[in-house]
């Protein structure tokens, strides 16, 4: 079979059900690469498997299909869910999308319904499209947004826009978060110490001196914006999955950030007089944090 295809994995307590979605997936574009019975038999299986997509029984034996597919995810974090159920309705739909589901299906399963929502899933071209469309705005109003909670009516911003592809200085600390999905990638918030404290002391109302209580801080402050503008582009763009890997603090103004030569932004925003600068990149890219050569 040949490597460009899609690989499906079906998990189900039903042999009569693996048959009937055996039957619906088309064999040009997708290839069967296992099945399971239970959660135990699925989760023994799939780590040793490239998979692309589940489809996910709910009522499994001695478990259920959101427990194992939380697991699944936590395993293989890109891999796309969908759920098929004889029963369907909203909370348990949203209990699915918080897991991680990407689709929630219910059974009988039509034939042109489970094909529409395979291919929603892997048009990359749309999502991709839709994201390159998108991102800009979901992160700089997350960091906006967030930094006017923290600093509330004393709140006074100028900001600028720009493509990064040279090297750029630390102001003294540097929080990198990966993202991993639909899109691969990492956004960096880089600001100085004294900032940070400002945030820190802005957020919790008193007087904050505690070095590694403002790094944690600011490591947490990052968090949320990324947290905030991946939900955001996960809400609007079905199937593109985003999640964050947890935040790294670099620290030290001679720590010298490298970008990579690809789809990225930055924004470098004042707040109040302290610099906040954003990078964004949205393909498999690293940042690399050296130390700058001391004259």
């Amino acid at each position: 079979m040949s490597d460009n295809k899609l690989k499906v994995f079906i998990v189900d307590d039903s042999r009569f059900s693996i048959q009937i979605i055996k039957d619906l997936i088309d064999k040009s574009k997708f290839e069967v690469v296992g099945e399971a019975h239970s959660e135990v038999e699925a989760l023994k299986k799939i780590q040793n498997l490239q998979v692309d997509l589940v489809t996910m029984d709910m009522t499994l034996k001695s478990s259920d299909g959101l427990s194992c597919s939380k697991k699944i995810l936590q395993l293989k974090p890109e891999v796309n869910i969908i759920a098929i159920s004889s029963m369907k309705d909203d909370a348990i739909v949203r209990k699915a999308n918080k897991v991680g589901i990407s689709h929630y299906l219910q059974k009988p399963i039509d034939a042109n319904e489970f094909a529409e929502t395979v291919n929603k899933i892997f048009n990359h071209e749309q999502i991709y499209n839709s994201l390159e469309a998108d991102y800009e705005d979901a992160f700089y109003d997350a960091l906006r947004t967030n930094l006017k909670r923290v600093f509330e009516d004393d709140f006074s911003l100028s900001e600028s826009k720009f493509d990064s592809y040279q090297e750029r200085y630390s102001h003294g600390l540097s929080v990198v978060i990966g993202i991993i999905g639909r899109a691969k990638g990492r956004m960096i918030l880089d600001t100085s110490f004294e900032a940070a404290q400002k945030i820190t002391e802005s957020f919790l109302g008193r007087k904050i001196v505690e070095k590694d209580f403002i790094i944690d801080s600011v490591s947490e402050f990052a968090n949320i914006v990324a947290g905030n503008a991946a939900s955001m582009l996960n809400k609007k763009i079905k199937g593109l999955n985003l999640r964050l890997s947890p935040p790294t603090v670099f620290e030290g103004k001679n720590l010298k950030t490298t970008f990579p030569k690809s789809e990225n932004v930055s924004f470098l925003v004042n707040v109040n007089e302290n610099r906040v600068f954003l990078n964004i990149s949205l393909e498999s890219n690293t940042v690399r944090c050296q130390e700058k050569k001391r004259k």
